[in-house]
């Protein structure tokens, strides 16, 4: 394996799932971590693992079909206490050839439920594979479960007075 320069890599070759399918589960070290909490803009991320079954499809193609799971520490938007959020993120992509990625556009669009993924020189990041679906599946304006936002404090209630700037249209309204 070599580093692709995702803040989780893990690579593997496509010989390795060329005739039969793999079975991978990865689970991040604090360094990879700590440069994923840097890059998602969260306090801290306590666990970072994946699981992913890597099977071949066809001459060149890969299907990967699993999961990412993550705990991760964020910052309550509404109380701006830290909150510990657990996630997952299911991963159901396919790695084809890259002469598979082109779109003529004369030919008609085959869109796969699959996230399609260049194979490139026969390697696949399932590493960046599950950061990318880690991204898509941090909520980023996280609350904590008790919390709430009260409008009446910073002017967003219905309940005020003729100094509003819509007052005028609330008694358009009510005519």
């Amino acid at each position: 394996m070599t580093d692709s320069g995702a803040p989780f890599s893990r690579i593997f070759q496509s010989e390795d799932a060329r005739s039969h399918s793999i079975s991978v589960h990865e689970v991040a070290n604090v360094q990879e971590r700590q440069q994923t909490a840097k890059l998602l803009d969260v306090l801290a991320v306590d666990l970072l693992e994946f699981s992913a079954d890597l099977s071949p499809a066809g001459e060149g193609v890969f299907d990967v079909t699993g999961s990412v799971s993550a705990r991760l520490v964020q910052t309550c938007v509404i109380t701006l206490e830290p909150i510990s959020v657990e996630l997952e993120n299911a991963i159901n992509a396919r790695f084809v050839p890259d002469q598979a990625l082109q779109y003529d556009d004369t030919e008609e669009l085959n869109l796969d439920v699959r996230d399609l993924e260049p194979l490139g020189d026969g390697s696949m990041d399932l590493g960046q594979l599950a950061y990318e679906h880690l991204v898509i599946a941090v909520d980023p304006y996280p609350k904590r479960a008790d919390s709430a936002f009260d409008e009446s404090q910073y002017g967003g209630s219905e309940e005020q007075g003729e100094d509003h700037p819509f007052s005028a249209l609330r008694q358009l309204k009510e005519r």
